[in-house]
């Protein structure tokens, strides 16, 4: 079965948000945001056939999951820095974050090689904030294809600005 939906249109794309972030391509493996709420949001992740994320087998890493659903909080956090600069009017990022992934509880997968037989163009990364006391991020991930859940997790964060 084929996802014929268009690929959702994003608000920024990851590009933008580069100065508040410690990644650079080729790991950055988030595409853009989607959407954000008070604590949290929604990423897209467009497949690339040659992206990282993908084994010699052109199948997607179970172990992919854990990054998507980090740098999707990431890209989350930094698109909420960069919507307040803006508002500042003329703020320049000076950003120098630390970002580490510090545990993973709670892992799992569902019905994860379905995805790898499947044609998806597009992954949906959602991401809360369950807990904060900064430097530490308590976030839930999930990782979806048209509405099903593939993969779910509890990632601790440390990000602290430098």
């Amino acid at each position: 079965m084929s996802q014929f939906v268009s690929i959702p249109t994003t608000l920024m794309s990851s590009e933008q948000l580069f100065p508040y972030l410690p990644h650079r391509p080729p790991m950055v493996w988030i595409n853009g945001i989607l959407s954000v709420s008070d604590t949290g949001g929604e990423c897209l992740v467009k497949l690339a056939p040659n992206a990282h994320y993908f084994d010699h087998n052109q199948r997607i890493r179970k172990s992919v999951c854990i990054e998507w659903m980090a740098q999707g909080y990431g890209f989350i956090s930094a698109y909420k820095d960069y919507q307040k600069i803006s508002l500042a009017k003329g703020m320049q990022s000076d950003s120098n974050v630390e970002a580490y992934l510090a545990a993973v509880k709670n892992l799992r997968f569902y019905d994860f090689e379905r995805l790898n037989s499947i044609d998806v163009r597009y992954l949906i990364v959602q991401v809360n904030l369950l807990r904060s006391i900064p430097p530490l991020h308590l976030v839930e991930g999930k990782i979806l294809s048209a509405n099903k859940i593939y993969a779910t997790a509890e990632l601790k964060l440390y990000a602290k600005e430098g």
